[in-house]
């Protein structure tokens, strides 16, 4: 099942909600995560952010 958690208002999910919703293997959602990663911070000045654990 799919859970959106609110952060600051901002609705997330996790990589493996993500890959389980569009039936791909996590590895491969990764590796594409990894690879636009670098266009993200050039647009937004930052990395992906990591999620708090709470």
């Amino acid at each position: 099942m799919t859970q959106i958690i609110n952060i600051n208002k901002v609705q997330t999910m996790t990589s493996l909600e993500i890959a389980e919703l569009t039936g791909k293997q996590h590895k491969d959602l990764m590796k594409a995560i990894r690879k636009m990663e670098p266009a993200w911070e050039k647009v937004h000045g930052r990395k992906f952010a990591l999620p708090a654990m709470c």
